[in-house]
């Protein structure tokens, strides 16, 4: 056991603390924070007695002062002696009092140390010699010679056998006198050395004795702050010091106890990651699933993830060597979320994929096989174990699945051999139960397996007779076709062709008409049936955009109806997607006037090829190539009339035409067209100005040459020019103004 050095508590060995007082076990003294000298016992800096042994707990009552020298004594006054009838005696001269050398020590309080005191530097109050006459106070002495002898007493008698202790009275009085004022003293500078002790401790880094001494210091100045401030300091140094230790827990605790001093908060959360990676570093080896939670509560702490990415995986090889695959899966699973395991999890799977195809449970091993993907040879096993299955339902005459799986089995093996076989089988089956359809299908996946193909051929040529019989022809053509050149499947064929198209021109499938009547060669009229559909699917083409198609069927159909007009047609509409608008109206000005098919408006289009071009022509901007502008002044009067006229010939600036337009998408346009032009207002030469006007056209179907605006100018396109007019009169009295205005346009 320990004792505090403050408080004198006993406390154990290992501890730091004093569990009474607080006081941190450091070799310095409590009081005055000065280092202890080893084995003293005071302070060999204010004299503070150190505690060394429970019997020593409680100080004395009074405790030395060191002196550092003793002021002399101040020599005794003169004392009249009473009055009373004494023997006749010799009169004794006044006491001479030798200075004192060392004075006897104060009694001071046993829980206060005092700092030494030089009592030459105080005035100590004489003491009365007699309760009866005050003495008044001495005056100091110096230690220099001694002051001249008091003036003899009145000679008096005494009765007393022994002489009256002044010199002891006084040195007592002075005593007592001193002990008192530095007690007073003492008590009241307390709180501000102990104030001065805590900075000096706190600046020595020694936060404990610090927040002693402040709390001690009580309200003065910021005492209680800097005890707070001290004990925070106290516990984040304990906190760095426990965690240095490795006493995580320890180091938390302090922290916390930090608040948000600092990076306390921060620290105590690194602690106790520590704590965790502590804990999972001790049970690494004992209790492995232990050490992987311990390690995920450490996080990011040190190398925490990559020893539970390592433990996982060790974990998981573990569990794979005891063929526990859903554990070593979830192992592995669990080690991916911090780093990429490789091929171990996809090795569980196959692993477990193996296991179950010697097991014979080949669903399970296919459902393994085909998670593990591309790894190793999986895409084989799976091969494998369809061809094991095949076989087993084989041999249980269970033929279509054998077949499937035969096929699941791909070119494992003699597997495709054996999908032949099946199929040869079961065609031979179906044919033995009148299922002849179902038959031909199957000897025709047969391949070449043995007469496959022959019994195809048979099969539908069978097929085909009954259809063409019951005049199914779409059957019949369709059955007789697949027989190929079974017997006179040909004839029968044709036949069924020519009745197919028929239908098919019927039910306007010009496509399949073609093919049909194609293969109906010379049976009939097939040929002219031919020209016919080339006509109706070239019309059905360029209906629909395809007119490269379109010209390919008319131009099969030579001279028939109007098949070179629709030629025509097709490449202006090539033409007009490709935006080249004069190259296409090349093309529809071909067109005849007369030319007219059901299922394309050929007119129409040709009326809007030319709209179009003629709107791309005059689009844009336009400025005065020349101008004639005059107003006409024509006055009549009883003898005759009068005429002035104003001209403006030269060519002006700011006239132009401008032309916007947009389509509409149903074959119209829409049309803006803004003029400037100079008339005369008044019959003036300063009559001319500039006027302007805007005409909206909508849902234009064909090319307005002519267009005529509000005020009555009209504009006119011809010949590759614009052209505006305007004519108006004005009459008032006998007096007629003729405005006139030509402007020619020229494309800018």
């Amino acid at each position: 056991m320990k004792t505090c050095l403050k408080c004198g508590a006993q406390f154990a060995d290992e501890a730091q603390f004093c569990a009474n007082c607080g006081f941190k076990d450091i070799q310095f003294c409590p009081e005055c924070g000065k280092s202890r000298v080893p084995g003293s016992l005071f302070c060999s800096g204010c004299g503070r007695k150190y505690y060394t042994a429970p019997d020593q707990a409680a100080e004395p009552a009074s405790q030395a002062i060191p002196v550092t020298e003793a002021a002399p004594a101040a020599p005794a006054p003169e004392v009249p002696a009473a009055p009373a009838p004494v023997a006749e005696a010799a009169p004794a001269p006044a006491a001479e009092i030798a200075p004192v050398a060392e004075t006897a020590p104060a009694a001071i309080p046993a829980t206060e140390a005092m700092p030494p005191i030089d009592l030459q530097a105080a005035q100590a109050p004489a003491v009365p010699a007699a309760p009866a006459a005050p003495v008044a106070p001495a005056a100091p002495v110096q230690a220099a010679p001694a002051p001249a002898a008091a003036p003899a007493a009145a000679p008096v008698a005494a009765p007393a056998k022994k002489k009256f202790p002044i010199v002891p009275v006084i040195i007592g009085g002075v005593a007592l006198m001193v002990a008192a004022g530095v007690a007073i003293f003492f008590i009241a500078t307390t709180p501000s050395r102990k104030y001065k002790a805590g900075v000096k401790a706190y600046d020595a880094g020694d936060y404990a004795n610090a927040a002693a001494q402040f709390e001690a210091a009580g309200n003065f100045q910021d005492a209680k702050e800097r005890a707070e401030e001290a004990t925070t300091m106290l516990h984040y140094t304990n906190g760095k010091d426990a965690f240095s230790a490795g006493d995580y827990a320890k180091a938390k605790e302090e922290f916390e106890a930090c608040g948000s001093y600092k990076d306390a908060a921060e620290r105590a959360a690194e602690s106790e990651l520590a704590v965790h990676y502590a804990k999972a570093e001790s049970a690494a080896s004992s209790d492995p699933d232990q050490a992987i939670e311990e390690y995920k509560l450490a996080g990011d702490y040190k190398d925490a993830k990559e020893k539970l990415f390592n433990l996982y995986v060790a974990q998981g090889d573990k569990a794979l060597n005891d063929n526990q695959f859903d554990k070593a899966a979830d192992y592995y699973k669990k080690a991916g979320e911090y780093k990429d395991v490789g091929d171990k999890i996809t090795n569980v799977i196959y692993e477990q994929g193996l296991k179950a195809a010697n097991d014979k449970n080949y669903d399970k091993a296919i459902e393994y096989f085909t998670a593990a993907g591309s790894y190793k040879d999986s895409a084989e096993q799976i091969q494998k174990c369809y061809y094991q299955m095949g076989e087993a339902a084989a041999a249980s005459n269970d033929l279509d699945k054998a077949t499937d799986y035969f096929l699941a089995a791909g070119n494992y093996n003699n597997a495709q051999a054996k999908v032949q076989e099946l199929y040869y089988k079961r065609g031979e089956n179906e044919l033995a139960a009148g299922n002849t359809e179902k038959a031909a299908d199957l000897f025709k996946q047969a391949g070449n397996y043995k007469d496959a193909p022959d019994k195809v051929k048979a099969a539908y040529y069978t097929l085909g007779i009954a259809a063409l019989g019951d005049k199914n022809y779409d059957k019949a053509a369709e059955y007789l076709k697949l027989a190929g050149n079974y017997k006179d499947a040909a004839t029968k064929g044709q036949e069924a062709y020519y009745n197919k198209g028929l239908a098919l021109l019927n039910d306007k499938d010009y496509a399949g008409a073609t093919e049909y009547l194609k293969l109906a060669g010379n049976y009939k009229n097939a040929k002219t049936l031919l020209t016919e559909t080339a006509y109706s699917q070239g019309i059905d083409a360029l209906a629909k955009g395809s007119y490269a198609t379109a010209k390919t069927f008319f131009q099969a159909c030579g001279k028939y109806k109007f098949a070179a007009d629709l030629i025509n047609a097709c490449n202006g509409e090539e033409q007009l997607a490709s935006g080249k608008l004069e190259e296409a109206w090349s093309f529809y000005s071909k067109v005849g006037k007369k030319a007219k098919v059901s299922g394309f408006d050929i007119q129409g289009r040709k009326t809007y090829c030319s709209t179009k071009v003629l709107l791309s022509r005059v689009s844009g901007n336009w400025e005065a190539a020349s101008n004639n502008v005059y107003v006409k002044n024509i006055t009549k009067y009883s003898f005759g009339k009068y005429t002035r006229k104003y001209y403006l010939k030269r060519l002006q600036g700011g006239q132009d035409v401008s032309v916007v337009y947009s389509e509409n998408g149903d074959g119209t346009f829409n049309m803006t067209v803004t003029v400037n032009y100079i008339r005369f207002k008044s019959p003036s030469i300063v009559g001319a100005d500039y006027f302007t006007e805007t005409k909206d056209l909508t849902n234009v179907k064909s090319f307005p040459s002519t267009i005529k605006f509000s005020s009555g100018a009209k504009l006119v396109y011809k010949n590759g020019k614009y052209t505006l007019t305007y004519a108006k009169n004005t009459k008032s009295g006998r007096v007629t103004n003729q405005y006139r205005s030509t402007i020619v346009y020229k494309k800018v």
